[in-house]
């Protein structure tokens, strides 16, 4: 008996998605690609500069990521391993921080790395911060999620694509309150996230799997540290089953 192929998954997001990966079955289930902290304004925008020394990043896979966000490289990325794609897994908890549009058109993601690599040369990234959640973060959205539909469509990959959006937790296991990220609370990412997810919903009809508030719950002992989108085992195993579910039933 020939073994089962397994089902080849591209992640395009953040810890969340990645994280819930380690609790597939790692027999049917098996990593293709991940790109992060890439927004989709970012994604489907000029290319932009760093302006910050990116070897200050001591992670290679670190600079990898802001590289490639600064080339505008996930549709590049994706399109070298549409073919060996069974799954796709998005999710939003990068677009959390905004980006930076600069003086020549160009954007680029405010990720974690970027402000790292920023602090440790000294250097400010250029450009003028549009804020998540702002109107104009919205609308720039907005644009970008009909072109990385587009793509998704031209690809075969759309019926493939799974929207992964829990909750943040507002609370850890041990039932203390999460802290916020960046100045951002677990109740305020809830709010912008879920007209997100609906300026998703409208353009297309596309699996989403959310997780309430009333179970999504913040590891205290979580290997990256506390925080809202940090989940328990829990979360990561309902994830896991949900989408295992999904590909039974498609």
């Amino acid at each position: 008996m020939e073994p089962e192929i397994a089902i080849r998954t591209f992640i395009y997001g953040s810890c969340v998605s990645r994280d819930s990966f380690e609790y597939f079955d790692g027999d049917r289930y098996a990593l293709s690609a991940y790109v992060a902290r890439q927004s989709l304004i970012s994604a489907f925008g000029k290319a932009g500069d760093p302006g910050v020394d990116l070897s200050k990043l001591t992670s290679p896979f670190q600079r990898r990521i802001v590289q490639e966000d600064v080339a505008s490289g996930l549709s590049a990325r994706l399109r070298a391993k549409a073919r060996q794609v069974d799954l796709l897994l998005w999710d939003l908890v990068d677009e959390r921080l905004g980006v930076y549009i600069q003086d020549d058109g160009g954007v680029v993601t405010r990720s974690v790395e970027l402000l790292t690599a920023q602090r440790e040369s000294n250097r400010r990234v250029p450009g003028r911060l549009v804020a998540f959640d702002s109107r104009e973060h919205r609308e720039l959205w907005s644009v970008a999620v009909g072109r990385w539909l587009a793509l998704l469509r031209e690809l075969d990959l759309l019926e493939r694509t799974v929207l992964l959006a829990p909750a943040w937790a507002e609370r850890t296991t041990e039932g203390r309150r999460t802290p916020a990220s960046f100045g951002i609370s677990a109740k305020q990412a809830n709010r912008a996230t879920a007209g997100y997810v609906t300026t998703v919903r409208r353009q297309c009809r596309i699996r989403v799997i959310e997780i309430g508030q009333d179970l999504a719950r913040a590891a205290e002992g979580h290997k990256w540290g506390i925080a809202p989108f940090h989940y328990d085992a829990a979360v990561y195993r309902s994830i896991a089953s949900a989408v295992e579910d999904l590909e039974v039933a498609s």
